[in-house]
């Protein structure tokens, strides 16, 4: 089923995974300096409304996720409108 999941790229995430959890909360909260992006929000929220991260990070990148296909198929859309345009008006001459 996920044959096209390789072990070395799972690993690396993991770890990585683990460098933001201790930097999210070791550092950028304790010493109240935070980022732009999902971690920004992130770390606004938690101390604005006292949600915690492990839920406001997932829900923040769904959206930013959605928001980026939404964005591509919609510019591929304008660029098939404008092909099938362009296709038309040279036929039309």
């Amino acid at each position: 089923m996920f044959k096209f999941v390789k072990w070395k790229s799972c690993l690396i995430i993991f770890v990585s995974s683990i460098f933001l959890a201790f930097g999210l909360f070791n550092v950028h909260s304790l010493s109240g300096v935070t980022e732009g992006g999902v971690l920004g929000a992130t770390l606004l929220l938690d101390n604005w409304l006292g949600i915690t991260p492990a839920i406001t990070t997932v829900i923040l990148n769904v959206i930013w996720i959605m928001n980026v296909f939404t964005t591509a198929i919609i510019q591929r859309l304008v660029i098939i409108r404008r092909a099938i345009f362009l296709s038309l008006r040279i036929i039309m001459r």
